[in-house]
């Protein structure tokens, strides 16, 4: 056994030369990884210097940059001008009375259609309209003030003297309608097509409609303002320039007398002229006394007369019209007024007021 571990463990020479040499080989670089560390120290960057310095940046380019941008801009967003509150129009930098003009312009009646409209607003300067445009948004099927044009009728008017009604077959809104009357009980006068124009509920487009179908009468020279309490007018046959020579008749009133004139035929009495809507009861104390009437009655002869005559009478509404044009139909001819009443064709009441302006000849 000896012998056995003898001859495997033996070494020539040569052979544990080399294994020397191997294990200071070893031996060297055991202790190079050992001493190599403390040699030569790791040194460990630190950012945090570097991270608090790129946030202090950060923050004060933010603070920076917030004091160039005014506070308006910031907050400045769309908006429609025919919605808009006084809050928006502040928000886009106007000032709050010039918000409160447009406001004003709005609840009137008036309506933005297009963008440049904002220029008709005199308070809004050049500078302001460049700077708001491009935050000005109006639909593009916005829909317009006044009635489309398949349900309305063109016929000529004048302004001054056309009934609400009559301005509604023209297309105008009531808010329209409205605006004009005020302007017109207040004194005030369409001397000529312009002063139409200028009224600012009346949209260009709208007044390109109707242009061709205003007609102005010519208004009579202001008459002296000293009136012959004695002086007395028949209210039949009188023209406007008689009307205006009794105190508290104006040219607007005396126009619409001689329209509802027009419209019964004649007046059967003074009191009719309560029916006229610009008649306040007050002015018609003041000139009762001053009015006479004369027998000058148009009858309306419902044989001949068609749909249109008949319903445009004042005190024949839609219903009763069909109801005689129908009775007509059946029966031919109406021989007598009375057969309306005896066949139930119209009321009573309805017949005391138009038996004087109906026949049958």
């Amino acid at each position: 056994m000896w012998t056995f571990l003898k001859n495997y463990f033996s070494f020539s020479k040569g052979e544990r030369n080399g294994l020397i040499i191997l294990t200071m080989i070893i031996m060297i670089l055991i202790a190079v990884w050992i001493l190599l560390p403390i040699t030569f120290k790791k040194e460990i960057t630190n950012f945090d210097d570097f991270e608090n310095q790129v946030n202090t940046f950060l923050a004060s380019s933010k603070k920076t940059n917030s004091n160039f941008l005014p506070q308006a801009e910031k907050e400045m967003y769309l908006i429609n001008p025919n919605t808009a509150t006084e809050e928006d129009w502040e928000n886009l930098g106007l000032k709050k009375f010039q918000s409160k003009i447009i406001l004003n312009y709005i609840n009137k009646g008036g309506k933005f259609f297009k963008k440049e409209d904002l220029k008709k607003i005199h308070s809004i300067t050049e500078e302001q309209y460049n700077k708001i445009e491009p935050y000005i948004f109006i639909p593009e099927k916005a829909k317009p003030n006044y009635e489309p044009v398949s349900q309305k009728t063109l016929f000529e008017f004048d302004p001054n003297c056309t009934s609400e009604d009559d301005f509604k077959k023209l297309g105008l809104s009531e808010k329209q309608i409205t605006v004009i009357s005020n302007f017109l009980s207040k004194g005030g006068k369409f001397r000529n097509k312009d002063d139409f124009k200028k009224m600012y509920c009346i949209p260009p487009n709208q007044f390109e409609e109707l242009e061709s179908f205003i007609f102005i009468e010519p208004i009579p020279e202001k008459i002296s303002s000293r009136f012959d309490p004695n002086l007395k007018i028949d209210i039949n046959s009188a023209d406007s320039a008689e009307f205006m020579k009794i105190k508290g008749i104006s040219p607007y009133l005396a126009k619409n007398i001689i329209k509802y004139r027009e419209a019964l035929g004649g007046f059967e009495s003074i009191i009719q002229l309560k029916e006229i809507k610009s008649m306040k009861p007050d002015t018609y104390n003041i000139i009762e006394a001053q009015l006479l009437t004369s027998p000058k009655i148009r009858k309306l002869n419902l044989n001949n007369a068609t749909f249109a005559e008949i319903v445009k009478h004042p005190y024949i509404d839609y219903e009763t019209t069909i109801t005689i044009l129908k009775y007509k139909k059946i029966m031919t001819k109406i021989q007598s007024i009375n057969e309306l009443t005896e066949n139930k064709i119209i009321s009573d009441s309805i017949y005391q007021k138009i038996k004087i302006y109906i026949s049958t000849q």
